[in-house]
C-alpha cells in the first residue's frame, strides 16, 4: 500500500508544500468558414416574332400573333423590378415607290396572360410577378412587374399582339425594332 499515491494524495501534498500541479489540456481553437453568394443580371427578352403574311388588299387589314416575353431576376436581392416593351415602325423594305412605313402606333399588346413560373421563387397574388398592362407600342409599355420581395426567379409572359395593316400597303416586308427594358423597381 506504500506505493499507492494517488492524484489526490499528490495534489494535496503539493498544496500543503506550496507546490501547484497543473494538468495540460488539449488546445482549443476556433475557425470561421465563410460563404459569399454573389448575384448575377436581371434580364428581360422577346424571342424573335414573326406576323403571318397577308395578302395585298385595298382595304385596312388587321394581323394578329403573339409574342413570349422572358424575365429573370438572378440578383439575389429581391428588390423587385417591372418590364416595358416599346416598338419602332413597321419600316418598309420593298421595292415600290410608293411603300409607306407603318406606324409603331398600330402594333398593340391587347393581352397580356399571367405570369408563368418557369424557376425560382413561386409567384404570389399580390406580390408578383403579375401583368400590369395593355396598349399600342409606340409608347413604352409596362407589362409585367414583381413588387420588392418577390420576382427572384425565372418567368415567361405570353403576349398577344395586333398590327393594323393600313390599306393599300404595297406589297414587301416591314420591319420592326422592339425595345425591351426592364428596370430594377416596380
Amino acid at each position: 500500500m506504500k506505493a499507492k499515491w494517488t492524484i489526490a494524495r499528490l495534489l494535496a501534498a503539493g498544496c500543503f508544500l506550496g507546490t501547484t500541479f497543473t494538468m495540460a489540456l488539449p488546445a482549443m481553437a476556433q475557425d470561421t468558414v465563410v460563404q459569399e453568394i454573389t448575384g448575377e443580371d436581371i434580364t428581360a427578352s422577346v424571342a424573335s416574332a414573326v406576323l403571318d403574311p397577308l395578302p395585298y388588299s385595298n382595304l385596312q387589314q388587321v394581323n394578329t400573333g403573339s409574342l413570349t416575353l422572358s424575365v429573370d431576376d438572378a440578383r439575389g436581392t429581391s428588390a423587385g423590378w417591372s418590364v416595358q416593351i416599346l416598338s419602332s415602325d413597321f419600316v418598309y423594305q420593298g421595292t415600290s415607290v410608293s411603300g409607306a412605313d407603318i406606324p409603331a402606333a398600330n402594333f398593340s399588346i391587347t393581352s397580356s396572360s399571367a405570369p408563368a413560373l418557369v424557376s425560382g421563387q413561386p409567384i404570389d397574388a399580390t406580390g408578383g410577378p403579375y401583368a400590369v398592362d395593355d396598349g399600342a407600342l409606340n409608347v413604352a409599355v409596362t407589362t409585367i412587374g414583381a413588387n420588392p420581395g418577390f420576382g427572384s426567379g425565372s418567368y415567361t409572359q405570353d403576349l398577344d399582339v395586333s398590327l393594323i395593316v393600313p390599306a393599300q400597303s404595297q406589297t414587301g416586308l416591314y420591319q420592326a425594332t422592339l425595345t425591351v427594358a426592364i428596370s430594377a423597381a416596380p
